[in-house]
């Protein structure tokens, strides 16, 4: 018998955990534990050599030695060394010592316990020691090897064993870079203006990324660890019945829901795995996890409660949160969301969405409300956490809400009119209407606020929760909901406004008087649940539309919006071409459609060249084009059975079911038709965080960029642009927003105002000065201004 070499003992760590990963198939791909017991096999193997007094195995300048060690008066401990506290706190992917405990209590020491009865290890199974002892180490080492070699026969999965070949290193280095794609969500297509800036990640491992951002979630949560937060009791005493009781049991009642379907699944994942080895349960080790995730998601929820409600009240300070406190859904989402983000934290793949809407049988189309509002208001979310939520949030838009038995279909059949276009849900452009820019408020979350004065980035309508999860409308307001054709409002005589000049600066707009006019009906309603939905859902297929033309240099304009039309008419008349299909199926079977129907030989494209091009976007799968559903029939020997579904590929799909539902449309694009429909423009990106933005609650004040479309609306303001007005105009608007006077214009606040603000009890609107176009200073300086703008334009 030889000593162990540092060499074999590192090997034997390896056998020892990749035996007991095996142990456990239904957390093979949860990478937080995995890493968790990795450690928990060190320090097993380092509690065994310093209770065997190999000294040569040591470091000597590691800081977990014992007092004494590598004297000669060092005497063996009673029980075991453990150093599982320096290793959680050490690096840069320090994971909790608590779930390492866990870990190490319900996981490796009861599978220890059972490798000692059946004689796999030899040595002291009280204290799990003496397993590396000369006489012990030898056989050990081959008894687990003997047990991988079974364990991999019989599951047929490559040999993990390999990180110690000799041969291993080329192949193992490709696997890492390998590893972060898969296990990274992939960056989605709409919503990019929630990613915070990319960090340094370079030379970051999966596990390290993992527990860095399970280790921010868990400093994040950390005031919210025993009961809301000061602030977010307060905004429940100001109610007039106290809602934090209700909260409470509803919590209980959702955390037991979540405990028991997780345990379940993890028992049907055992069971599944049985036959691939001695695979022994654990209920306690699953239920100790599960109630380790919802706490942190307890504490989350609390947290994003608080900033939703604080949003809402800064919103409208008047507005009565209880009608949202009361709303069953908007909880259920809500929590729901928490503990999606937490599993995805731990690097679970088997619970991973939609596995959460099994859980608390939730509806997708109801899921996906809560998902923006999340990003939206949490400004210390990661980047992966919110690619993760925007990925749920297209896959919900793209699929998911259109399942068959999915509650959309059941408000598409109470829709009196038809199904909305793009432009019946589209928000008011601000050069027609300014009340959104009127009901804007300050944004909490620093990516947004960034986003105020970035012309022309892809964003969705900001609507609020209680926007999202209000009460169904009635038949009247319903039959409002989607006007085919309306005028926008025309602007009182003083709001007009002569377009200023367009520059690639910044301007300043300082408003005379703010708009007290509530928003119209018709706003308020493109931004209920249904109007949101297809807003969203017509915004994601026009990104992905674009993205595709794009790739097959489809560049037309033109052609871009025959294609377009075509796909929003199939989605309003024929709406069923959704069910239980996908998004892209549709996009693709319509632009071969458009493009083998206008007949030019420069755009006509091959479902090859689609599929191939298709397969470049970040959600794109060959599930998409390899299985659509055909038909579905039902068993005429068991009508009680579920449908059978038909299936095939998407070339099947558009020769027996895609063209013989919208050919006869489709062919009025050709040439040699002279009744051509027509065409919907694709919609247009926009949000009411664009500019101009509101920067101020008490004074109309509003910052634009000068190369945007949108211009300030009244005619009696102030405006200031950087590096091209002069200095006199930044100090008129700072004499505005003091409330003083200032010696030119009429600008002195009159007797007659201030008297109706002591009847109002409220500030009367600031009045702006007018520069007189008679004086002739006014010219002097109109022309000199002009002068000046004209020399600067010129160089």
């Amino acid at each position: 018998n030889i000593k162990c070499s540092s060499a074999r003992l590192s090997q034997f760590c390896w056998v020892i955990f990749v035996c007991i990963k095996g142990e456990n198939p239904h957390k093979s791909d949860d990478l937080i534990f995995l890493y968790h017991l990795l450690l928990c096999c060190i320090d097993l193997v380092y509690s065994n050599a310093i209770s065997a007094g190999r000294t040569d195995l040591t470091n000597p300048n590691f800081n977990g030695l014992p007092l004494n060690w590598n004297t000669p008066n060092w005497s063996t401990p009673t029980k075991p060394i453990s150093i599982l506290n320096i290793l959680c706190n050490a690096g840069d992917c320090a994971p909790a010592l608590e779930e390492t405990l866990h870990t190490m209590e319900y996981t490796l020491k009861p599978i220890l316990k059972r490798y000692f009865t059946e004689s796999i290890l030899l040595g002291d199974d009280n204290n799990f020691t003496k397993i590396i002892d000369v006489e012990n180490f030898d056989k050990n080492f081959s008894k687990l090897n003997n047990l991988y070699d079974t364990y991999v026969l019989s599951v047929g999965e490559f040999d993990e064993r390999i990180l110690f070949d000799d041969y291993a290193g080329e192949p193992q280095e490709r696997n890492t870079e390998r590893m972060p794609a898969t296990l990274t969500p992939q960056t989605p297509l709409t919503n990019q203006r929630y990613l915070n800036g990319r960090v340094r990640e370079h030379g970051l491992s999966p596990v390290t990324k993992a527990t860095q951002t399970l280790a921010k979630l868990q400093d994040m949560l950390e005031p919210y660890r025993n009961d809301p937060t000061r602030k977010l009791k307060e905004m429940f005493i100001n109610q007039e019945v106290d809602p934090l009781p209700k909260l409470t049991e509803r919590i209980i009642q959702l955390s037991n829901t979540f405990a028991q379907n997780y345990v379940a699944s993890s028992l049907m994942a055992i069971n599944r795995g049985s036959s691939r080895g001695n695979i022994t349960s654990n209920p306690s080790s699953d239920k100790a996890l599960s109630k380790q995730r919802l706490e942190l998601s307890t504490f989350l929820y609390w947290r994003l409660l608080e900033n939703i409600l604080r949003d809402e009240l800064r919103r409208r300070k008047t507005l009565n949160i209880s009608q949202l406190l009361d709303h069953e859904i908007f909880h259920q989402t809500l929590f729901a969301c928490c503990v999606e983000i937490i599993i995805f934290a731990y690097g679970s793949q088997q619970h991973k969405f939609p596995w959460i809407l099994e859980c608390f049988k939730i509806h997708a189309f109801d899921f996906y409300k809560i998902i923006e509002i999340v990003v939206r208001t949490e400004e210390r979310l990661t980047r992966e956490i919110v690619k993760l939520l925007n990925n749920i949030e297209e896959q919900i838009l793209g699929t998911k809400a259109w399942e068959s038995n999915s509650v959309l279909w059941e408000k598409l059949n109470n829709l009196s009119r038809r199904i909305p276009q793009s432009q019946d849900v589209a928000l008011p452009d601000f050069s027609t209407n300014d009340s959104a820019v009127n009901n804007s408020t300050p944004i909490s979350n620093p990516v947004v606020k960034k986003l105020s004065t970035t012309p022309n980035v892809p964003n969705s309508p900001v609507s609020f929760a209680s926007e999202r999860f209000q009460s169904p409308v009635n038949e009247q307001a319903r039959k409002r909901l989607f006007p085919s054709t309306s005028a926008p409002p025309l602007p009182k005589q003083n709001e007009r406004d002569t377009t200023p000049e367009q520059s690639e600066s910044t301007e300043i707009t300082v408003s005379s008087a703010e708009s007290t006019t509530p928003p119209t009906t018709q706003v308020n309603k493109k931004n209920d649940s249904l109007g949101l939905f297809f807003r969203k859902f017509y915004l994601l297929a026009s990104v992905r539309l674009e993205k595709l033309c794009k790739e097959l240099q489809l560049l037309d304009n033109e052609l871009q919006c025959k294609i377009w039309t075509c796909f929003e008419y199939a989605i309003t008349n024929y709406t069923e071409l959704m069910k239980d299909r996908h998004l892209d199926q549709i996009l693709m079977c319509t632009v071969y459609a458009i493009c083998k129907v206008c007949g030019s030989s420069d755009q006509s494209r091959s479902f090859t060249d689609i599929m191939k091009n298709y397969r470049l976007q970040p959600q794109s799968s060959s599930n998409v084009y390899r299985s659509v559903l055909i038909s579905k029939r039902t068993d005429p020997g068991n009508p009680s059975r579920p449908e059978i579904e038909d299936r095939g590929d998407l070339i099947k799909f558009y020769n027996l079911v895609y063209v013989v539902t919208v050919q006869e449309f489709a062919l009025k694009f050709s040439k040699n038709d002279q009744n051509v429909p027509t065409l919907s423009p694709l919609p247009v990106p926009r949000s009411p965080c664009l500019s101009p933005r509101r920067v101020s609650e008490q004074h109309a004040l509003y910052v634009t960029s000068l190369d945007s479309r949108v211009q300030p609306k009244c005619g009696n303001c102030h405006v200031y642009k950087f590096s091209r007005s002069p200095a006199k105009s930044l100090r008129e608007i700072n004499a505005a927003m003091n409330n003083t006077s200032i010696t030119r214009g009429s600008f002195k606040r009159s007797a007659e105002n201030s008297q109706e603000e002591i009847d109002n009890g409220s500030p009367s609107p600031i009045r702006l000065p007018i520069i007189s176009s008679e004086a002739s200073s006014g010219k002097f300086s109109s022309k000199k201004l002009r002068g000046l703008i004209n020399d600067r334009q010129v160089k």
